[in-house]
């Protein structure tokens, strides 16, 4: 079973860009409309693979972590049939998160899920959250 892969890239220090290159080649993330292996790095622009083993967004999102720790990046895989479409984003300074999500890569974030997020934010009033 499969489905699209998406990837973003909102930035990414200039050391990381080749290695992070690399694995986009690898599991073959295509800019606009499946042109060719990615050359050169669009900031903002999403790259797909086109019909990716259902799971692979966990690796590909494992190994983005590990191999351009310092970039900030989306990547989602489109829901299958029924079952949700599976959303990371992460940030350095604020770390992983993980949903659900739709074709788009709009997570389906619940209080559950925003929840722990934000009793981690020093300074933040997560008590808030407790209330209506």
């Amino acid at each position: 079973m499969s489905a699209d892969l998406q990837l973003r890239i909102q930035s990414v220090p200039a050391g990381e860009v080749v290695p992070l290159l690399d694995l986009m080649r690898e599991h073959e993330l295509r800019g606009d409309y499946g042109r060719g292996p990615a050359e050169a790095l669009t900031l903002g622009q999403v790259y797909r693979a086109r019909d990716a083993a259902l799971g692979l967004c966990e690796e590909v999102a494992a190994r983005l972590e590990e191999d351009a720790p310092n970039a900030v990046f989306e990547l989602w895989q489109d829901p299958h049939w029924s079952a949700d479409g599976h959303y990371h984003a992460y940030v350095p300074k604020f770390g992983h998160f993980e949903a659900g999500c739709d074709t788009e890569g709009v997570p389906h974030a619940g209080m559950y899920q925003l929840r722990p997020a934000a009793q981690q934010q020093p300074g933040s009033d997560a008590r808030r959250l407790d209330g209506e």
